[in-house]
């Protein structure tokens, strides 16, 4: 199964209503739209967008910063506080992902270092996933560095229409690896039409809408995980224990005494080691479906 999204910026409400309703109807499940670029720019229709996307239901949100060549720092604290403050209720978003859009312009050709490091701050400040917009066209094998899952554009004939129809399929040449490694979205059409919206940026990811959540849960959760530790990594391991059949607790980002209980038991049924952390081989048992 393949699922389909939609990423847009403020130029898209120069091509319709933004119906966010509509296109969740017409089986959007993952929508994203730009926020800020550099240091200074900040699109003006994000926040209401973004209200618009969450009240429709559409399960997977996301914000976007389109990287210059200029202080990383300086666009990350830009970035991160226009978002808080157009959607200060994205924290407590369950399924919340950041898309980094790296471009090479002609006034501006960024390099894959700049939106490496840019993607690395953001996902360190955030603790949660990056997905790096760089396409295999401008960026090819220089993004060896960076081990951040690949947002490719790759358009091939400029065909127009609905985006189902549009899209080539799961074994079209945007799903070609560059840099190591697959990329786990593709953007295959720019002029596709989602509801009754024209001229839209349309993207696919090859699995279901819980591979989807999965793969944005699992690319949250840091390396080791202890007791006092906080954070969505944490919300992750507790949901997982709770589908093990465990009891963590609330599900509340907190690793606390009882989550700590939950994951030993955890780890003497799995025959791991019980030592109540959650290093790689706890992560991985804890990512397989229960029998």
């Amino acid at each position: 199964m393949t699922i389909f999204g939609w990423d847009a910026s403020d130029f898209d409400w120069e091509n319709g209503r933004m119906d966010l309703d509509e296109a969740a109807q017409d089986g959007i499940v993952f929508f994203s739209f730009k926020a800020t670029e550099g240091t200074a720019t900040k699109h003006s229709h994000y926040g209401e967008t973004m209200s618009r996307a969450r009240s429709a239901e559409i399960p997977f949100l996301g914000a976007y910063h389109v990287v210059r060549s200029v202080d990383i720092p300086a666009q990350l604290d830009h970035f991160l506080e226009y978002v808080d403050a157009a959607t200060p209720w994205w924290r407590d978003f369950p399924d919340w992902f950041f898309q980094v859009d790296l471009e090479k312009w002609k006034y501006d050709p960024v390099s894959a270092d700049t939106g490496t490091q840019f993607t690395s701050l953001l996902t360190e400040r955030t603790g949660r996933v990056a997905i790096l917009y760089a396409s295999r066209e401008q960026y090819g094998d220089s993004l060896h560095k960076s081990h951040y899952p690949l947002w490719n554009a790759d358009y091939g004939p400029e065909h127009t229409g609905h985006y189902t129809i549009v899209y080539p399929g799961d074994f079209g040449r945007g799903w070609t690896p560059y840099s190591g490694r697959v990329p786990v979205i593709w953007q295959f059409g720019r002029y596709t039409k989602i509801g009754s919206q024209p001229n839209c940026d349309a993207n696919a990811f090859r699995g279901t809408e819980q591979d989807f959540r999965q793969f944005i849960d699992f690319q949250n959760v840091p390396g080791t995980l202890r007791k006092g530790q906080r954070g969505e990594g944490v919300r992750w391991v507790q949901r997982r224990l709770q589908a093990h059949g465990y009891d963590p607790g609330p599900a509340d980002g907190i690793f606390g005494a009882q989550t700590e209980d939950a994951v030993r038991l955890f780890q003497e049924a799995n025959h791991l080691n019980i030592d109540g952390v959650v290093g790689p081989r706890t992560r991985r048992a804890l990512e397989t479906d229960p029998t």
